[in-house]
Formats: structure tokens, C-alpha cells, sequence
């Protein structure tokens, strides 16, 4: 095995230690301190089935704690790291990192359809010929999250988010100047390429950079960079679509370039080639030091949750999302106040998140993070309901549309959490490209199958309340199908 390579040599273990079959990680019992200890008590080490002398006391009572691991495995990380542990200019720069990496991406993203208008005036486009460049975009990213599936494990997570980074500078640029639409196309298609690897690379190097007491917090947090630039997006909407489609991305990336080229390589990617004194460099220079002192994750284990069923979650969830955000806006029948109910919209997710984010970091299970995506795929579901009732009401719809737009962003980052962290290091950068593959294909096809069914009669649409339902019956199904362990 990999892991019996590279872990740091153990400590005689201790007499009358008991160990779990399904305790997959090893632990480092030198110098261990009283909360590290009492993780090792509830995890053990080696290979020793978990039998009946082990389960049962001397007195012949059962010992509830011998093999309940999947209530505890967080709160055993959490205090096997010892304690709260201080945040470092390094953590501060991978949150930092994943933040802009994401504004970036809703910038690029979110607000596009607003410069339509723009675009068919500047190139003499038709609205179909228009819409190119948001399909160029989302094209990139699709692309971009095949490539991390074959070489997300191989390369490296900061190669791969550097490359990512330098061909973002390079695609703003190229849009700041295009005086072409086919380049511009191209351009769109390129900075969708970089976000596609900023999808996979981000959270790769958060889970392994940070200390395990601040790993799950972080990862529920940085994605609130995606409704912030959607924010700064539609606040700039009255200006040129060069000055927020082209310098905007490239302000961010400017942004970006001290960040990325100061960080090291993920610590857990070079125990996996087997560099453990870079690996050390790398968590010195982080300000994880106490990673040094606590579990080490097997390089070779298994996912602990089932990809198949993350999977459909997280397929019903972006293709429910993708019907409410295109259809709600017609289903309501009112355009002139498009631009503050957006904005409403954001300000909650990007506090829904955030909140979100403090809820998480506070999470002493695993089972917690999956039953809290459920419910908020159930909230989903309800909000998609209530919309149907808010035809021709503005602020009603906008109030639902939040909560909806909140709750299927906290779903969909308690389900990322959750498998990000669940994943073995050899194996994470592949599995989360095809987890975020299968999405993108989820919200792109599902939406457009579905959209066959409205139609349209002397300008106005019908069957749009049948969109709403869609996404509600996605949404339950997802929530059944959540990975609860």
C-alpha cells in the first residue's frame, strides 16, 4: 500500500488498543496529547477486527464507541488536530485563492445575458448568434473538467491552477481587445476552460492544505465568490460589456497571480509521489504544522460515501437550479424590476453561504453536512412551489427566488464538502472533475429537453409553470437520493 510508504513511522501501539474494520486511517502516536489520544482511543490502529472481546467491557456491557465511526469522524479529526488551531497567512491565501478563483467564474458567468443587447449591436449579431458567447463559456468549462478528470491526480493541484490562472489572463486580454466575434467566442470558450480546472484544483487544495479543524468551514465558505461577482456584475451593468466581461476578469486574475504563485504544492499531493520533506516544506509554509502531528490520510482509501448516489444529488440539483433561474423571471412577467430582484437574490446567497460556511465548521459528523443538503434540497423544492403562486408578484417572487437560489447553493456546497472530504488524496481531483462533469451535462441537457415544452403564442410564453414543477420533483428526488451515511 501507498500509505504504509509514506506515513511517518508509528510508535509501538498501545497495549489493549482496539481498531475498527472500517477505521481506515492510521495515526501517528508519538507525542500524542490528551485530545489526539482520545481520538486514538476512539479510532485505534492496525487491523484488528473489531470482535466480541473488543466490543464489550469486563463487566460484559457493550462498548457503544468500539465501532460507531460515522457519527465521529469529524469530531475525531477536528480533536485529533488538537484543538482550534491558529489561522496563518497561508490559510488566510488558499480561502483568499478559492474567494477570487469563484468571483471570477460568476463574473465571467452569471451576467452575461445582461450584454446581449450590447453584443447584437457592436458585432450587427442576431440574439441566436448572440448567445454563442454564454454557450462558448459553458463549452470551456465542460472541457476544462474533462481535463481534470484524466490528469486532475497526475499533474499536480497547483500546476494545474496556475495554468488555469495564466490562461485566464491570456482569455480576458483577448476579449478587453477582440474586434472579431469569433474570437471573442474562442476567448469566452478559453476562460471557460480555466474555471472548468478552478472547479476541481480549488477545493482539492483547500482539503489538503488546510488543518483538519478548519477544512470544512473554508470549503463551505469560498464559493460565496460566485454570487459576489454575479453582485459586481450586475452593478456594473451599465457599462460597456468589454468593462465587465473582459476587465473584469482580468482584474481578478491580476488578483489572483501573488496568491498563486506564493502558495506550495498541496502536502498531500507530494506525499502521494512520495516527496515527504517537500510535503513538510509545504505544511510548514501553510501553517499546518500540527498536520504533522496528527492523523495522516491513506492515500489509497476509499471514497466513504457512494459516488452513484452523490452523483444523482447533485445532477437533480444543477438541473433543477438551471429551470428556476431561466424560467422564474418569465413565469413572473415582469422585466422592469429584473435587475433589483438579482440583486436581492445574491446579497442572500452570498450571506446564506457565509452563514452556511459558520454552521459547518461547527459540524462534529458527516451524517450532519448530508442531512443539512437534504433539507435544503427539500427547501429548494418548496421555494420552486411557492413561486407558482407568485405570478405577477414582484417582491413575493423575489423573496422565493432567493430562498431558492440560497438553498440550492447551500446544498450544493454541503454536498462538495462533504465528498471532497470523504475522498481519498490519490483519487480526489478525478473524482470531483467527473462529479462536476456530470453536473454541468445534468444542467445543460435536462433544462433544454425540458424547455421543449413551452411554447410561445403572439409573444407570450406557455407552459412555464410546468418548469416550475420539474425543478420541484428534481429536487425531491435529490433529497432522496442524498448520501446520508
Amino acid at each position: 500500500m501507498i500509505a504504509s510508504n509514506l506515513a511517518a513511522p508509528l510508535a509501538p501501539q498501545p497495549q489493549g488498543a482496539r481498531s475498527c474494520p472500517k477505521a481506515k486511517v492510521p495515526f501517528n502516536w508519538a507525542n500524542t496529547e490528551p485530545p489526539l489520544a482520545l481520538a486514538n482511543e476512539w479510532r485505534g490502529e492496525g487491523e484488528v477486527e473489531c470482535g466480541e472481546e473488543d466490543s464489550k467491557h469486563s463487566d460484559g456491557s457493550a462498548d457503544s464507541s468500539s465501532c460507531d465511526e460515522d457519527d465521529l469522524d469529524l469530531l475525531q479529526r477536528k480533536l485529533a488536530a488538537g484543538g482550534s488551531s491558529k489561522v496563518s497567512k497561508g490559510h488566510l491565501a488558499l480561502l483568499g485563492t478559492g474567494l477570487l478563483c469563484f468571483t471570477m467564474g460568476g463574473l465571467s458567468n452569471e451576467v452575461t445575458g445582461l450584454f446581449l443587447g450590447q453584443l447584437v449591436e457592436d458585432f450587427e449579431l442576431s440574439p441566436a448568434q448572440a448567445s454563442l458567447v454564454v454557450t462558448g463559456y459553458t463549452l470551456g468549462i465542460a472541457f476544462g473538467l474533462a481535463i481534470c478528470s484524466r490528469l486532475g491526480d497526475t499533474l499536480g493541484r497547483r500546476f494545474l491552477t496556475r495554468l488555469g490562472l495564466v490562461n485566464a489572463v491570456c482569455a480576458a486580454a483577448t476579449i478587453l481587445t477582440a474586434v472579431r466575434f469569433e474570437i471573442l467566442v474562442l476567448a469566452r470558450a478559453a476562460l471557460g476552460l480555466s474555471t472548468g480546472l478552478f472547479f476541481v484544483t480549488v477545493p482539492a487544495l483547500l482539503a489538503e492544505g488546510l488543518p483538519t479543524d478548519k477544512v470544512e468551514g473554508y470549503l463551505a465558505t469560498y464559493p460565496s465568490g460566485w454570487p459576489l461577482g454575479a453582485l459586481a456584475g450586475i452593478l456594473l451593468a451599465s457599462h460597456p460589456w468589454r468593462s465587465v466581461l473582459g476587465l473584469g476578469p482580468l482584474l481578478v486574475a491580476t488578483a489572483l497571480l501573488p496568491l498563486l504563485f506564493w502558495l506550495p504544492e498541496s502536502p498531500k499531493y507530494l506525499l502521494m509521489k512520495g516527496q515527504k520533506a517537500a510535503a513538510a516544506a509545504s505544511l510548514r509554509k501553510l501553517g499546518t504544522v500540527k498536520a504533522l502531528e496528527g492523523p495522516e490520510e491513506t492515500m489509497d482509501s476509499e471514497c466513504r460515501v457512494s459516488f452513484p448516489r452523490m452523483a444523482a444529488t447533485l445532477m437533480c440539483r444543477e438541473a433543477a437550479s438551471t429551470l428556476v433561474k431561466i424560467w422564474l423571471p418569465i413565469w413572473v412577467g415582469s422585466t422592469s424590476k429584473a435587475v433589483e430582484a438579482m440583486l436581492l437574490m445574491y446579497v442572500l446567497e452570498i450571506l446564506g453561504i457565509l452563514t452556511t460556511g459558520q454552521l459547518v465548521a461547527a459540524a462534529s459528523s458527516e451524517r450532519t453536512l448530508a442531512q443539512g443538503a437534504r433539507i435544503n434540497m427539500l427547501a429548494g423544492c418548496a421555494a420552486s412551489l411557492g413561486c407558482l403562486l407568485c405570478k405577477g408578484h414582484m417582491l413575493a417572487a423575489g423573496l422565493l427566488g432567493a430562498s431558492h437560489l440560497v438553498a440550492q447553493a447551500n446544498a450544493s456546497n454541503l454536498l462538495q464538502t462533504l465528498f471532497t472530504c470523504a475522498t481519498g488524496a490519490a483519487q480526489r481531483g478525478t473524482l470531483l472533475a467527473r462529479l462536476g462533469l456530470l453536473g454541468y451535462l445534468s444542467g445543460s441537457l435536462i433544462p433544454s429537453l425540458a424547455g421543449l415544452l413551452v411554447s410561445v403564442h403572439g409573444g407570450v410564453f406557455h407552459n412555464v409553470h410546468y418548469m416550475l414543477l420539474i425543478a420541484a420533483a428534481l429536487y425531491c428526488v435529490g433529497a432522496l437520493t442524498t448520501p446520508v451515511k
